[in-house]
């Protein structure tokens, strides 16, 4: 056991020496030698890397830099961002690189923009309008052009299309280097030039036909694979030596609203207001505010969007945020009518923090105006008896959308009438056999009825009687102003009696004849159900009374023989 402890004794102490060997041997040459390997493999990597970088293949900078497309919607922080130029990549000077740009403006007149891009391209040597999109005034579409101009000319021409905007909503750009794409197809290209010569030396010197073909054939494909080689480099010498810039020309946000009533306003009652605002324009216009007026003859009741009412100001206001192209939203007011006394004109307008097109679609109105409608009606008895009081009812109204002032109703009773008396107010002037109503202000949909008594003083004789409504100012609708009653004088009082009328004759015989025919068939149906029965009870009751007194005279007869 001793032994045994004293053998592990030893081999732990051997470990520990050994280990102590290894860390002394680490830390004097281990740190040295991975902090030079260290240094020398970061160089490494980062030559490796910068090399990668320079001569990187088209796929690869394809993926970091991809050629830009349409600008997607931004925001207005993006915006305000676009409006400084974009730094620009650093090449070698023997790089071939190919550059793209995106420019989208707004300017104040896309035709007169589009004359001043001709005259920017005119003044490049070498760059032209490749295509062009132009869009007529009013278009919610921008006008579209794609630019090629000397790639040392890029950004002087971006410079310049800059300066035509009054806002830049995005700009976009790209450089893509093809120094390895291009070196190889022209180490191809010269490859494949050369295996051309060889192929045509070995046409000169062949005999045999096989082989004549087979060179053919060889060289054939040799020239086949030049063209397609040679093609794709002319089109990476032209986009290399010509930039690309497309161009799009917004014209300013067109911003417009419209005043409507959704029913025909009428005075003390409420009516919804609907104001439709519109964006008619190719770009987005920031911070919309629509702002109503609200005269002092109209109560704000509510009104719907998050619209807010001051009441100093009499302002209702929207904070409409951004408003899209080509966008058609509406919000409402509900508005009482508190008087009518003269027209009421309402005012809106319209505005955003972008610049505008044209501002006189900016601001609508609406004027109101309100007028009343008076309408008069009669009823009363077709006629009377001498000596009798009669009823007239007099119906008036007031059917128009504003109110009537001073209104009054007048009648003259004609000879043979005598008031008696008249409801609701009415004066009676004898000398002129006048009844005069004094009604003052007859409010927009108010009406009532009132009532005459008059004595008939004559036996006969047809009466008219006219009655009239008017105001101040007088009812511009006036053929419902006035209406006339006819009433007939009689003798005596003959509502009792029936009055023959045209075709009661003949209305009344057929009448008559329905009865005369219903009252036989019941007679019929009375007969046959009681008559007959009772008939053959009395021949049978005759029959008897006649053989019993046969009977009784045999019987008599027999007695005296005996």
């Amino acid at each position: 056991m001793k032994k045994l402890i004293i053998i592990l004794t030893g081999l732990l102490m051997l470990l520990g020496a050994l280990v102590f060997v290894g860390f002394l041997f680490y830390f004097s040459f281990g740190f040295a030698e991975e902090g030079l390997f260290i240094g020398a493999g970061a160089s490494t990597a980062t030559m490796e890397e910068s090399a990668a970088d320079y001569d990187a293949p088209a796929e690869r900078m394809e993926a970091a830099q991809p050629e830009i497309a349409a600008p997607a919607a931004e925001s207005s922080a993006q915006k305000v961002a676009a409006s400084a130029p974009l730094p620009t990549a650093v090449f070698a000077t023997d790089a071939k690189v190919i550059r793209n740009g995106t420019l989208s403006i707004v300017v104040e007149n896309p035709a007169a923009a589009l004359t001043s891009v001709e005259q920017i391209v005119a003044g490049i040597p070498g760059a032209f309008i490749a295509t062009a999109e132009v869009r007529r005034a009013g278009d919610s579409q921008p006008t579209s052009l794609t630019l090629r101009v000397p790639a040392e000319a890029f950004d002087q021409a971006l410079s310049a299309l800059r300066a035509l905007a009054q806002e830049v909503l995005a700009e976009q750009t790209a450089a893509r280097d093809v120094t390895e794409e291009y070196t190889d197809l022209d180490a191809r290209l010269r490859n494949l030039r050369a295996a051309e010569t060889q192929l045509l030396a070995l046409l000169e010197q062949s005999d045999a036909v096989e082989d004549l073909l087979k060179v053919e054939n060889r060289l054939a494909e040799v020239r086949g694979e030049i063209e397609r080689l040679q093609g794709r480099l002319n089109v990476l010498e032209n986009r290399i030596a010509l930039a690309t810039i497309h161009v799009l020309l917004h014209a300013p946000p067109d911003l417009s609203v419209v005043l409507a009533a959704e029913n025909l306003p009428v005075a003390h009652e409420v009516t919804t207001f609907v104001l439709t605002y519109r964006n008619e324009g190719s770009v987005t216009a920031r911070d919309g505010i629509l702002v109503l007026w609200v005269p002092e003859f109209l109560s704000v009741i509510g009104m719907g969007h998050g619209g807010v009412y001051d009441p100093l100001s009499r302002k209702i206001r929207w904070s409409l945020s951004d408003i899209a192209p080509g966008s058609v939203n509406s919000v409402y007011v509900q508005l009482r009518v508190e008087a009518t006394e003269k027209d009421i004109e309402l005012h809106t307008h319209f505005q955003s923090a972008s610049a505008e097109l044209d501002e006189a679609n900016n601001t609508a109105y609406l004027t109101l105006s309100f007028a009343p409608d008076l309408t008069l009606q009669v009823d009363g008895p077709a006629s009377g008896a001498q000596g009798n009081t009669i009823p007239i009812w007099v119906y008036y109204a007031n059917a128009g959308t504003g109110d009537a002032t001073d209104v009054t109703i007048r009648t003259t009773l004609p000879p043979g009438l005598t008031f008696v008396r008249a409801t609701s107010g009415g004066s009676y002037d004898r000398d002129t056999s006048t009844i005069v109503w004094q009604l003052g202000l007859l409010q927009a949909g108010a009406g009532s009825d009132l009532r005459i008594d008059m004595r008939v003083d004559v036996a006969e004789g047809r009466l008219q009687i006219p009655i009239a409504i008017a105001a101040d100012p007088a009812d511009a609708v006036g053929f419902n102003n006035r209406t006339e009653l006819f009433f007939t004088a009689l003798r005596e009082d003959v509502s009792a009696r029936s009055v023959w009328q045209p075709g009661q004759t003949v209305e009344t015989s057929f009448a008559a004849l329905i009865v005369v025919a219903r009252t036989a068939v019941d007679v019929l149906i009375w007969l046959l159900t009681f008559g007959i029965p009772l008939a053959i009870v009395g021949l049978l009751g005759l029959g008897v009374r006649v053989g019993m007194r046969r009977l009784r005279r045999g019987q008599g007869a027999q007695s005296l023989d005996e």
